[in-house]
């Protein structure tokens, strides 16, 4: 048995008229109607390979939940178990705090995780992978946790 994490970057919301220094206005912006079909487009192919998510986790912006929300519902899911928190400024912060969250889950529960491109940016590098996915609104990656610890499963878009 194994657990799943997906890590989803959050679709595309448009910056254009917030300041930099605004932090408020700019965790408070709404996904595009490009990103909302980027959240749904995620969910489908999660929903391809019959993954069941049991809880998710987002940052505090806006744009991360509601791209878990697009993609959850693409799924027909909504877990009952929904916390919201930082990712972690390096892979291996941002996989213990993935391990954490997971510890109530089932032997073979998913966990999906909405974050941001540097969070998938270290992730990618810790596994050998980098490239221009961490700069695609609505990738994800899906890895694995059991007794051997953490690898890639897969990548969406399958590129990088």
């Amino acid at each position: 048995m194994a657990q799943r994490f997906i890590f989803l970057r959050h679709g595309d919301a448009p910056k254009a008229g917030i300041p930099a220094s605004d932090r408020r206005a700019r965790a408070a912006r709404p996904l595009s109607a490009r990103g909302r079909a980027q959240a749904h487009a995620a969910g489908m192919i999660l929903a391809a390979r019959g993954l069941q998510i049991e809880a998710r986790v987002t940052t505090g912006t806006r744009r991360t939940r509601d791209t878990a929300a697009g993609a959850l519902q693409a799924l027909g899911a909504a877990p009952p178990r929904e916390t919201v928190s930082a990712g972690g400024k390096t892979a291996a912060a941002l996989l213990a705090r993935a391990a954490q969250w997971m510890e109530p889950l089932s032997p073979d529960g998913v966990l999906l995780f909405s974050g941001h491109g540097p969070n998938l940016g270290h992730l990618l590098g810790h596994f050998g992978r980098r490239g221009a996915l961490a700069d695609a609104h609505g990738a994800a990656l899906v890895l694995v946790r059991d007794a051997g610890g953490w690898r890639l499963e897969a990548l969406h878009p399958e590129r990088a």
